[in-house]
């Protein structure tokens, strides 16, 4: 199993790049702290992923100035995958989006905008559509 970290320089170049490369028993690491995200993130067709961060409030991944798609992560076609210790804020649309994936945990995961309600808000904090044998425990969805 490999543990993958980030450079602090291009965060989120190089966190898509290492979502794109990620090979079976693979962990990613979000560092703690405060990372601008401008895009869409997305994990497609992988397998026995790990993606965790340093603590629900420690490991913040912020789409507060997101020009690009719809969601803040999305995975699709995939395969026991765990989300754990990380919050994303501030999506255009749904925070966290698996699509067509069996085995999904998402463990002390924290979905938030953080201006309250209002109409530019995302629909779906943690939305998992068409998946089976989904695990979701200890995460906050506002």
């Amino acid at each position: 199993m490999t543990l993958i970290q980030f450079l602090h320089g291009g965060f989120e170049k190089d966190f898509q790049t290492k979502l794109i490369l990620a090979e079976a028993g693979d962990t990613l690491y979000i560092p703690s702290g405060k990372h601008s995200i401008l895009g869409t993130l997305s994990l497609d067709r992988k397998a026995n992923i790990v993606i965790r961060g340093a603590g629900m409030d420690k490991s913040i991944l912020s789409f507060a100035r997101q020009d690009a798609g719809a969601e803040g992560l999305k995975i699709l076609n995939s395969e026991n995958i765990t989300l754990e210790n990380f919050t994303i804020e501030d999506s255009r649309g749904d925070a966290i989006k698996v699509q067509e994936t069996t085995g999904i945990t998402m463990r002390k995961v924290k979905a938030e905008w953080t201006r309250g309600p209002h109409s530019d808000n995302g629909a779906y904090g943690l939305y998992p559509v068409k998946c089976s044998t989904v695990f979701i425990d200890s995460c906050i969805a506002i």
